[in-house]
């Protein structure tokens, strides 16, 4: 056998040895299967959420499926973001029942009155919803030694939702009038988007849509600025150009030559998705139409919501 054979046939072996794990594993646990499921994880400051979607081999099991993804959020967090539960935490889960999921978190190391168990129970109930059955989740939070985890900032008496407002990343700033948009923007020097609520300002409250796009192309707020950055390069000369059977339009007014990335139109189209009232977004250029692929959108149609804010490549 040569020299450049036997790494080749190694990582061969290894790859037909991982396949053939996750194989093995779905067909000797009856009700087990591959899903996509959805893991928060935090800005490198520690501030915001990030969801990030991967695939995983989910145990039949209510119980042991909200497990799976609860470790997946303890031990296996992706490059360039932070834990939002200590390393080192063990999460338990009492079973799942009627939609509310009992779960148990030790933290490890986490400061009583830190003001990181809001967020930290954040990251676990979206997660936990990400297993069809869950709803809600009762959420107990314990020191290292077992015994409660005393908040100011939680009250876990009831069964928390995903959708609560105090699971969304949300800025207070600004001077909206009570109404409030969800915008995409990008992570410093990487590809992770983040969602966050900001505030309406009020020459937008009769034009969400168009009020939307606005304050996606201004960027992140001044104050966040070291923590979020544009999605769409400032120097994209895009409009509102009307509402066409529940599709967005948009005008692109850049030179002939340019096209918007990927992660630009990934920000546009969710930003502007999050309204019931629009299910693509449609880019139309003045000159030369739009054609081909960037990423895995289709220039020449109308670009559907995305599935996944962020992808991630899954562990077996």
């Amino acid at each position: 056998m040569s020299r450049l054979f036997r790494p080749l046939a190694l990582l061969l072996a290894l790859f037909l040895a991982g396949a053939g794990g996750a194989w093995w594993y779905v067909a000797t646990h009856p009700g087990s299967s591959r899903r996509e499921v959805t893991c928060y994880y935090l800005d490198p400051q520690g501030m915001y959420l990030v969801p990030v979607s991967r695939t995983l081999t989910l145990p039949g099991r209510s119980e042991a499926a909200v497990a799976t993804v609860l470790s997946e959020v303890i031990n296996h967090v992706p490059p360039g973001l932070a834990a939002p539960v200590p390393s080192g935490s063990v999460a338990t889960v009492g079973g799942v029942r009627d939609g509310v999921a009992r779960v148990v978190v030790r933290v490890h190391g986490l400061a009583p009155g830190s003001g990181g168990e809001q967020l930290l129970a954040s990251a676990v109930v979206k997660s936990a919803a990400s297993v069809p059955s869950v709803k809600e989740v009762a959420l107990a939070l314990q020191t290292d030694r077992g015994t409660p985890l005393e908040s100011e900032h939680l009250d876990l008496s009831q069964p928390l939702s995903p959708t609560d407002p105090g699971m969304e990343n949300i800025f207070l700033g600004g001077e909206g009038q009570g109404l409030a948009v969800t915008l995409y923007f990008r992570l410093p020097g990487q590809d992770y988007l983040v969602p966050l609520r900001v505030p309406l300002p009020p020459q937008y409250a009769s034009e969400p849509l168009e009020g939307s796009l606005a304050l996606l192309l201004a960027g992140p707020p001044p104050s966040l600025r070291g923590v979020l950055a544009p999605s769409v390069d400032p120097a994209t000369d895009l409009r509102w150009n009307g509402l066409e059977d529940r599709t967005a339009r948009l005008l692109w007014k850049n030179a002939p030559e340019a096209t918007p990335s990927a992660l630009a139109l990934r920000a546009l189209v969710l930003t502007l998705t999050e309204s019931e009232r629009l299910q693509a977004v449609r880019i139309v250029r003045e000159g030369p139409p739009l054609a081909g692929r960037v990423g895995p959108f289709d220039l020449s149609a109308p670009l559907p919501r995305p599935e996944a804010v962020n992808s991630a490549i899954a562990h077996p």
